[in-house]
């Protein structure tokens, strides 16, 4: 299975037919929000699949699967939002782990196990995201503490994804957020549902017209640089002596 990966897992919800209708139709919201219809997996742009356990739901995104920080994001605000819950975005490298908390629809905290967990890039993260365990009280699995959620985050710190496993254990993550998107294939979960969807023709044409514009203004701005006139040549001594 891969190293790298992301997925969420929402909190419990209400039966499990109910909850597979709210989230077919928040899924497909906050698709439509960035511009995206659904569609058959043929024309499919990115793919959202997502399977109920008993420690609540797990959503993986192929977007987000490839360390996209705003398409976890956006999942996690979005359909949090819609079904006034919580859900818990995890996010693995190869050295470090990435842990955020959405409360109905609002990014609560985050923690990052490591600064160089996630390359040179994503560096800077890690200066705001040490992680509040009080905040993650709610998410704690019965029996741990704040304070040892605590701890462990201390520890992260220091060991990367030594101690994830823990953590999983303290709040609540189903042993399915082992994985991401990349891995569904080498697992069999039953119950998933798979959402295709594609950019909608207003946003093609969006994008196609905003091209179109840039070639045009280059295209402008090579052609006046041709077009423009060039000095009159100087007059040597004998064609100004001729020319009087």
């Amino acid at each position: 299975m891969s190293l790298s990966y992301a997925c969420l897992q929402l909190g419990p919800e209400e039966p499990a037919e109910a909850a597979r209708e709210r989230i077919i139709y928040a899924v497909t919201a906050e698709m439509e929000r960035q511009g995206l219809i659904p569609c058959e997996k043929e024309s499919a742009e990115r793919t959202v699949v997502f399977v109920r356990r008993d420690r609540g739901t797990l959503v993986y995104d192929d977007c987000a699967d490839r360390l996209d920080i705003v398409a976890l994001d956006g999942l996690g605000k979005g359909l949090t939002g819609y079904l006034r819950s919580r859900g818990v975005g995890i996010m693995c490298a190869d050295k470090g782990v990435m842990l955020r908390l959405y409360v109905d629809g609002r990014l609560r905290d985050a923690y990052i196990s490591s600064p160089g967990g996630f390359g040179q890039r994503r560096c800077y993260w890690w200066f705001f995201c040490h992680g509040h365990a009080l905040r993650w009280r709610e998410q704690l699995t019965p029996g741990y503490s704040v304070k040892e959620l605590a701890d462990a985050f201390a520890r992260g710190e220091q060991g990367g994804r030594a101690v994830f496993s823990e953590m999983r254990l303290m709040l609540g993550l189903d042993e399915a957020a082992d994985f991401g998107f990349s891995s569904l294939e080498e697992v069999a979960m039953p119950g998933m549902i798979t959402l295709y969807f594609r950019a909608s023709n207003r946003v093609r044409q969006g994008l196609a017209e905003k091209s179109a514009r840039a070639a045009r203004r280059a295209i402008s701005s090579i052609g006046a640089f041709l077009r423009r006139p060039q000095a009159a040549p100087k007059m040597n001594k004998m064609e100004k002596k001729g020319g009087e």
